[in-house]
């Protein structure tokens, strides 16, 4: 029977799919047709639906056009033919419908096909029949109803009026849809959804159709009156919620989900977020399994708490409260206290009683359920039947904190990547990443080590997790390393607490410099050893705690630049400082001048309070090292603007830096002649001699190695092995007790001031003095609380040699602009002091002097010699302008004549009137005088 059975659907089925003007359509007796297939249903229903079971006088099999998994929501009545499908509504009321809904063929071709498969007769043909359309109309409920929708008595055309309906409300009060109940004359019932809509052709009116998912819970509107506090009754059903809440009151609020047991996973359970959920499930099989679900989908919209109530034990199969009639409040409310169990208890009950092995579920509700576990990110996916199937989204990432800044923007979220390794890597992510598609946050995450699942959908599932993961834990994020208040932010520690919440750097970049090797006691016994009696040495890596303690001291942001000729030790220098901090190697935590003023930027950005290493100032543009320059002290960026022409957020830091070179800045921006060093830049970069004086490069004492060369090459091997260490301990030991280390860092820094600062020097040579005192009071502070391995006054004695070393290069202790000009002024005298300026006499006779002949038109002036040989030079006042270019004229006037080198009148005036030859007998001209002394050091 079967294999005829599967061969007559074969042929029915190329039948079907042939042209419409082919076939021939003929008058049939539908009544015959079904009485016959009633007769054989059996047959025919376990040949369309195989596998069902037979429950009393239904067939119950897995519906095939949903690919349902389990039996259940699909029933066909033994007897008359009916059929309902409880998850979606859908019904028809025999055996010819079923035919037509199984195949999507019209209600004539089903017939035609049942009874040719029966052998019933077709009487008289008619022939050019238009084929009905089998394609449904569209449908879609308003939702709320309108206002103007008409009234309905909810008659069913084939079940007649219902026996009860239930009105589904929002949570503002407003009607959504009807849920009706008819009572079928063999015993059963059937439970459909009434909607108002339209069918998507302008028709509006009221249908057996229902909502789509998600679907409301039945009680919105009294969940949104009750309080908080208020826990939630989950029943099965519009009936047993009623009957709940007339027994429980205003101490919970009863709710249900549409469409039954089947349906759990079609319902919009966000509303219970927060809420203590209890849920009390019919007493039999099915109640059990979606009492589980229910669960499950409440722990994943975060519900405060989820406990499931056991039915009374003697309680018949399918009881619920409903069946209670002779029940009170005070025994319900008992039982709900004392039978409640939490999900695993449930779990273990439903399997030791029914054989349920629970599987979790996910909402289909705005936020889908993810999950973390030790492999990865799962996100949940329901297929069709309800069944819970877990997609992976990318190997594990947890999302920690969300982010802000203390204006409470710049909103963002702390994410942790595991790597294959099984290394943690935190990184604060801007939320601002996630724009366009949040490419450059995924490729950040993939260079931490994060593993995407192969498929065409993984982006975009990593980035709904990311986005849609809100968790309770708040941090405060900072665009830059160093303090922010008390609290120092590296970029993977913080140091010092800042109330509650921690505080993090939020930031792109994939290094860390502040890395560690070692320990802090075997950079003591090496680098830090070997610095004492060594001034460059030992300056350099006070410079390192001074940038640390600059914010607190209240310094200015600045630098010191060693120069000298190459391989005398000034990277080594560079590099015991730098191991302070991070890597000693200049591949590790030292930077290259040869940058862009923007990459100068983005250097100091990141380095903000703790040591900036800059190597070969040689190799950059002069341009750059100008920019630089004032970048790296000012501690401000650019200005710039955003795409939408909007004034972004302008760096900011705080900076102190080692330089080296080769040459002065002064003598690299001359390189360029458009540039010249301003006292601005004098006394921002200090530049320091490299050498040391003792024949040992920037060395005077090397510890027992057999040369400089060898003690270099110790240094730097040690900065390469152990770095990061003193940094971190530093930070430690300042936390204990901070204002009291920057109360003892203020009195080591005013002593050495008071002490090594000339009393008639000038203002800038105060300043600069300043910030040695500030170098050296942290050195000797980290000495005092364990850091530096040195006897006290080392760092003080440091920076004394290099504050001296300084004065003497730069040539006094007056103005660097009035050094400058000076120096300006006498190398134009001393390169044109013959060829420039006509000489107009001499008194010594015997002078063998040859005679210069001045071209008039490259005339500087004039000049006048004694019978001494001393000569005067009468300069015009438009060649001495000329010569002063870059500076103020009368400020160096003002210093040639406090020393001696310009006359002046006695009125005060720096010009002189003068006959000049050539120029009139009786005419007098004002020159500036410049005596022979301009070229005297």
């Amino acid at each position: 029977m079967v294999s005829s059975a599967l061969q007559w659907a074969n042929t029915l089925k190329e039948m079907l799919m042939s042209s419409p003007r082919q076939q021939k359509y003929f008058k049939v007796d539908f009544q015959a047709v079904n009485h016959a297939a009633l007769n054989r249903f059996n047959e025919l229903v376990e040949l369309w639906c195989p596998g069902g079971r037979y429950e009393g006088n239904e067939y119950v099999p897995r519906n095939p056009t949903r690919d349902d998994k389990k039996p259940g929501s699909f029933k066909i009545n033994k007897d008359t033919g009916q059929w309902f499908e409880n998850a979606t509504g859908e019904y028809g009321g025999d055996l010819i419908s079923l035919y037509a809904y199984l195949n999507g063929v019209t209600q004539l071709e089903a017939a035609k096909a049942l009874a040719e498969y029966l052998h019933i007769e077709f009487n008289t043909p008619r022939c050019n029949r238009k084929k009905m359309s089998s394609k449904k109309a569209d449908w879609e409920p308003f939702l709320p109803i309108p206002e103007d929708a008409p009234g309905s008595d909810h008659r069913h055309p084939k079940f007649g009026l219902p026996s009860r309906v239930w009105l589904y409300l929002d949570c503002e009060g407003n009607p959504l849809s009807y849920v009706c109940r008819f009572d079928l004359p063999d015993g059963g019932k059937a439970i459909l959804p009434h909607t108002f809509g339209h069918d998507g052709k302008g028709n509006r009116h009221w249908d057996w159709k229902g909502v789509p998912a998600p679907r409301s819970l039945y009680g919105l509107d009294i969940l949104a009156q009750a309080e908080a506090t208020v826990p939630v009754l989950i029943m099965e059903g519009e009936k047993a919620a009623d009957a709940a809440r007339d027994l429980v009151g205003d101490s919970m609020v009863a709710m249900t989900w549409p469409s039954g047991s089947n349906s759990v996973h079609l319902a919009d359970w966000s509303p219970v977020k927060d809420r203590a959920v209890k849920i009390w499930p019919d007493a039999d099989k099915p109640g059990f399994e979606a009492a589980l679900k229910v669960a499950e989908l409440a722990v994943i919209e975060q519900a405060a708490s989820v406990s499931i109530v056991v039915p009374p034990a003697n309680a018949p199969k399918g009881w619920d409260l409903a069946d209670a009639t002779d029940w009170d409040s005070k025994r319900t409310l008992e039982l709900i206290e004392n039978n409640q169990v939490d999900r695993e208890g449930f779990k273990c009950l439903a399997l030791e009683r029914y054989g349920i092995d629970d599987k979790p579920q996910t909402s289909p509700s705005a936020s889908p359920g993810f999950k973390l576990k030790e492999d990865g990110v799962y996100r949940t996916k329901i297929v069709s039947s309800g069944e819970l199937v877990e997609e992976m989204v990318c190997s594990p990432l947890e999302v920690l904190a969300l982010t802000r800044d203390k204006d409470n923007q710049s909103w963002g979220k702390l994410l942790q990547v595991t790597d294959p390794d099984g290394n943690d890597h935190k990184w604060a992510m801007s939320m601002e990443m996630t724009a366009m598609a949040g490419e450059p946050f995924r490729q950040h995450l993939a260079s931490l080590g994060l593993r995407l699942a192969p498929g065409r959908y993984s982006k975009a599932r990593l980035l709904e997790y990311i986005v849609q993961t809100d968790p309770e834990a708040r941090a405060l994020c900072v665009p830059r390393t160093g303090w922010h208040g008390d609290t120092f932010v590296l970029p993977d520690q913080t140091y010092g607490v800042h109330g509650e919440e921690q505080v993090i750097l939020q930031r792109l970049c994939n290094d860390n410099p502040y890395k560690l090797s070692g320990s802090l006691k075997e950079w003591q016994d090496s680098v830090g050893t070997w610095c004492q009696g060594n001034s460059r040495l030992a300056f350099g890596v006070s410079v390192a705690f001074a940038a640390v303690m600059q914010h607190h001291a209240g310094a200015e942001s600045g630098g010191f630049h060693f120069i000298g000729s190459s391989s005398i030790g000034k990277t080594t220098v560079l590099m015991a400082a730098a191991s302070v901090c991070g890597g000693g190697g200049d591949a590790g935590y030292i930077r290259q001048w040869r940058a862009t003023d923007n990459g100068i930027e983005a250097i100091a950005a990141s380095c903000c309070d703790t040591l900036l290493c800059l190597d070969e100032m040689g190799q950059a543009d002069s341009k750059v090292v100008a920019e630089g320059a004032y970048l790296l002290a000012n501690g401000v960026g650019k200005l710039r603007a955003t795409k939408v022409g909007s004034t972004a957020s302008i760096n900011a830091w705080r900076s102190c830096f080692l330089s080296t070179g080769e040459t002065s800045l002064n003598d690299k921006l001359l390189e360029d002649q458009r540039l010249r060093a301003k006292a601005g830049h004098a006394v921002r970069i200090v530049d320091i001699p490299a050498d040391a004086g003792c024949d040992l490069g920037a060395f005077e004492k090397i510890h027992g190695f057999g040369n400089g060369e060898e003690f270099a090459r110790a240094i730097s091997q040690a900065a390469t092995s152990y770095y990061g260490t003193p940094l971190r301990a530093f930070l430690e030991k300042l936390m204990d007790n901070l204002d009291a280390h920057c109360k003892r860092h203020s009195q080591l820094r005013h002593t050495f001031y008071n002490t090594h600062c000339p009393i008639e020097a000038d203002g800038q040579v105060k300043r600069a003095c300043r910030r040695f005192a500030h170098v050296a009071a942290s050195g000797e502070l980290a000495a005092e609380i364990g850091i530096l391995p040195w006897e006290s006054a080392e760092a003080s004695k440091a920076a004394m040699d290099c504050f001296h070393a300084w004065l003497n290069h730069r040539g006094g202790k007056g103005a660097a602009e009035k050094l400058e000009g000076l120096r300006q002024v006498r190398a134009f005298f001393e390169k044109y002091a013959s060829s420039r300026f006509e000489l107009i006499g001499s008194k010594n006779s015997e002078s063998s002097e040859p005679q210069v002949i001045v071209e008039s038109y490259n005339r500087a002036g004039f000049r006048n010699e004694d019978d001494e040989g001393n000569a005067e030079f009468w300069m015009f006042p438009e060649a001495f302008r000329e010569v002063c270019q870059g500076f103020d004229h009368k400020m160096v006037c003002r210093m040639l004549a406090e020393q001696g080198i310009l006359k002046t009148q006695t009125s005060g005036s720096f010009q002189m009137a003068k006959r000049l030859p050539g120029m009139g007998v009786k005419s007098l001209k004002k020159v500036y005088v410049i005596t022979s002394k301009i070229f005297k050091e």
